[in-house]
């Protein structure tokens, strides 16, 4: 370990699955980050919106043909969330954790 970087602590996976429920309860929304290359996903309607936050692992991945940074779905809004170009990290939070998911468009 480098001695320039702090120790981290050390959390056993059922105390992450508490504090996850408890943030997700306390804001009103669920999160997740997921690992997608060159894939088209399910679609998907979201009631109530959907925030996106991709972060490229390679340089030219895109969602949804956007490349880094944020995005945000409006209320009723539909997709087939879609990464080109390699491999990117999605967060998505979804107000609620609310999405249905849809027969294709």
């Amino acid at each position: 370990m480098s001695p320039h970087r702090p120790r981290l602590p050390s959390y056993p996976a059922d105390r992450l699955r508490d504090l996850y429920g408890s943030l997700s309860a306390l804001l009103g929304i669920s999160v997740d980050v997921v690992q997608l290359e060159d894939i088209v996903g399910p679609h998907h309607a979201h009631p109530k919106g959907e925030i996106c936050l991709t972060m490229p692992v390679s340089p030219a991945a895109r969602f949804d043909g956007r490349g880094a940074g944020w995005c945000v779905y409006e209320p009723g809004s539909a997709h087939h969330p879609t990464v080109t170009g390699g491999a990117a990290l999605v967060l998505y939070l979804l107000p609620d954790g609310e999405i249905e998911f849809t027969k294709s468009a």
